[in-house]
């Protein structure tokens, strides 16, 4: 199995230039399949912010509101001539940092399921844009939904493609990239032609990978472990 530093070196980050164009050359060449971000992505950054905003106010509500009833028997309570005193600062301060990490795990899980959504894939032939990657190889674009003026060139050997859970899915993994990608077949795109059927997509995908309609493919249950495997007709 190639080392986590061997795979980051075979993916290539460019960006686009102001015009938004990577290669002149590419314009003969239309993506191979192009997808509108899911709706819930288009809300992402509000789920985000949302996250945050009420994990912060738990967290402040936690410490300035979490009391307890005065004990009339308690020396140390008594003094404080209130009826209601704060919990524990230990109390208070575990709770409060469990919800702010809380919080902060979930905007980060939302943030990485946004990358590992593919909104465009393009196929770059041998010796054309020689200057992205090794133009002398078949190479692989990615776009997730999180790159907006990049995108990942990896060479077309390194990614393999299996089929999702039905026709409305695939799914990519790739050298460079932490676990699987995904991709939605519904309403997409294919060398330029819109309103195919979600199973028209997925067998145009898998074509392009020399994979016809009733072979049997390896998928991957765990891409960091290759004794597990799974067999699947297609």
């Amino acid at each position: 199995m190639a080392s986590a530093a061997g795979k980051a070196a075979k993916r290539l980050i460019v960006r686009f230039d102001k015009k938004m164009v990577l290669d002149p050359a590419l314009a003969a060449h239309p993506p191979l399949y192009e997808s509108a971000r899911p709706w819930w992505i288009k809300y992402s950054w509000l789920f985000a912010g949302a996250s945050l905003f009420s994990s912060f106010t738990m967290a402040e509500a936690s410490w300035t509101q979490w009391k307890r009833a005065a004990d009339p028997n308690d020396p140390e309570d008594a003094k404080t001539g209130e009826e209601w005193l704060p919990q524990p600062t230990w109390m208070r301060l575990g709770l409060g940092g469990f919800q702010l990490c809380a919080g902060l795990g979930l905007t980060a899980l939302i943030i990485a399921l946004q990358s590992r959504v593919v909104r465009r894939v393009r196929v770059i032939p041998p010796g054309v844009a020689p200057t992205l990657g090794n133009g002398a190889e078949k190479r692989l674009l990615l776009q997730s939904a999180l790159d907006y003026s990049r995108a990942s060139i990896i060479p077309f050997s390194a990614a393999r493609l299996y089929p999702g859970r039905d026709d409305t899915e695939l799914v990519i993994n790739a050298d460079g990239f932490r676990g699987n990608l995904w991709l939605g077949t519904k309403n997409a795109v294919v060398d330029g032609q819109a309103g195919k059927a979600p199973g028209e997509v997925r067998g145009a995908l898998m074509a392009e990978w020399g994979i016809k309609k009733g072979d049997t493919v390896q998928i991957p249950q765990n891409p960091s472990a290759k004794t597990k495997l799974a067999k699947s007709a297609v």
